[in-house]
Formats: C-alpha cells, sequence, structure tokens
C-alpha cells in the first residue's frame, strides 16, 4: 500500500458512462474512438473513476483522457479539464483477474483506511498502465 500518491494530469479530457461490467470494453472503445476522431495524443495514463456502483449489476464511472495539448471538442461529446489534480491518496496494484482483484483491493484499501483512521473522501481511480503486451491498474482512493 502506497501511502503518498496522487494524480497530477494537464488537458483532461473525460465521459460519464452507465453500464453493467461487462459493457466497460465497449464504453472504452466509444472513448477512446472519440479522442482519435479529434487527433488527441495520451500524455500520461488513461485513467477511470467509480462513481456508482447499484445493486442490478449497473455501475457509472468516468473515463479520463490526460492529452498532450488541448484540442477542440464540440460542446457535449466530452468535458473537459485545464487542470486534473488530486492529492493525498493510497494505492494499491492489481494485475491479473482484474474483477476479482479490483474488489479485493477496493476492501483492503478501504480496511487499511480505517485502521489508519483516515476517511475515503472521493470515488476510487483506477490508472492504467501498460508494459508491452501486459497491463496493471494502480487503484487509487483520496484520504483525509
Amino acid at each position: 500500500m502506497n501511502n503518498y500518491d496522487s494524480i497530477r494530469y494537464m488537458n483532461v479530457y473525460s465521459k460519464v458512462y452507465s453500464m453493467s461490467f461487462r459493457e466497460m470494453d465497449g464504453a472504452f472503445k466509444d472513448f477512446y474512438s472519440i479522442c482519435q476522431k479529434h487527433g488527441m495524443k495520451l500524455m500520461g495514463h488513461v485513467f477511470y473513476s467509480v462513481n456508482k456502483l447499484e445493486e442490478n449489476d449497473k455501475m457509472e464511472i468516468e473515463i479520463f483522457f490526460p492529452a498532450e495539448k488541448r484540442v477542440d471538442v464540440p460542446v457535449g461529446q466530452l468535458r473537459y479539464r485545464n487542470y486534473f489534480i488530486v492529492e493525498n491518496m493510497i494505492s494499491a496494484v492489481v494485475e491479473g483477474k482484474l474483477e476479482v482483484n479490483m474488489q479485493k483491493a477496493y476492501a483492503s484499501m478501504v480496511k487499511y483506511a480505517a485502521s489508519k483512521k483516515r476517511k475515503l473522501i472521493m470515488p476510487f481511480f483506477n490508472e492504467i498502465h501498460r508494459t508491452g503486451k501486459k497491463a496493471y491498474v494502480l487503484v487509487k482512493v483520496a484520504v483525509v
């Protein structure tokens, strides 16, 4: 568990998706196609937040794309932020069976924060890292 993590990016585009976990690939494909259509070049790592989980297998996520520079996107397609900064985060690395291991990481982070008398103050952020053909996810959450 890393106690001193953050998210710091410039020129960040995002879009909110409501779907089931099984539809996540489609949401990412849609998001990437919008970014590619506007000629965006990635500057950092794509990440997403899990904003809402519902009992009927539905969830709301927001996918973020830190771009090399600002580009013109029609109003309503994507949200733009000059800066996206979240400080005071704890993080954990997730590899392998993501659906199972992400839940374990979330649970361990909640337990860790409680043991340190810290409170989670934002949704979980999942930063996707690729190394060749392999990928892993850095799960991060802000605490006070």
